[in-house]
This record gives C-alpha cells, structure tokens and sequence, in this order.
C-alpha cells in the first residue's frame, strides 16, 4: 500500500462494521481482508498471514480489531494515551507529545 493512501485507508477501516460486511456484497470482506494485508505487508510465507486470512471466517475476530483501530485514532486526534497489549508486553502511545505541526511519537 503506498504511503500516502495508508491513513485514509485506517480512517475508512475504523469506521468499518464488519458483520455488516460479511452479509453484504460477497466480495467485501474478502477485499477488505486483502487490503489488511496490503498495509501489513504481508509476504506469502508470513505466519501472520494466515492469521489475517481466517479473519474472514470470524468477524467478531476483525470487528475486534477494527474497534482498537478506532481506539487508536481517536485517541492520537483527541491527544491521549494508546496502550495495546500483546503476547511480548505492550505498547504505548502517548498522542499528546505530539507538536502543533505534528511529529514523531
């Protein structure tokens, strides 16, 4: 995915109902799945992957995701703290240390 076009795509993901999307148009998850591991950068062999691919069995699973993405985004435009947990510690960031002009977090 080219760089400009990867905030807007996570505006549009945040925004996504991903049940809605599994009993819409029979090819809307699939292209939402593919344009996920467009931004992840996914190679072919990546365990990740599949992971990713299955996400189209379980929506909850995305809809799960796409909510922290929401989380995300809005807590970098409201200027907050993000803490996301995973399986090697976590992460934290802290949207308010960003400038006026924007930055580096």
């Amino acid at each position: 995915m080219k760089k400009e076009r990867v905030l807007p795509w996570l505006v549009e993901l945040s925004r996504v109902n991903a049940a809605s999307l599994a009993k819409g148009r029979p090819g809307d998850l699939p292209n939402l799945i593919y344009e996920l591991q467009q931004w992840l950068d996914l190679e072919p062999d990546e365990p990740l992957n599949a992971e990713v691919s299955d996400l189209e069995k379980k929506p909850h699973r995305l809809q799960t995701m796409i909510d922290r993405v929401a989380e995300l985004l809005g807590a970098v435009a409201d200027r907050k703290s993000f803490r996301a947990d995973y399986s090697g510690g976590s992460v934290i960031l802290d949207a308010a240390k960003l400038g006026s002009e924007g930055g580096e977090l």
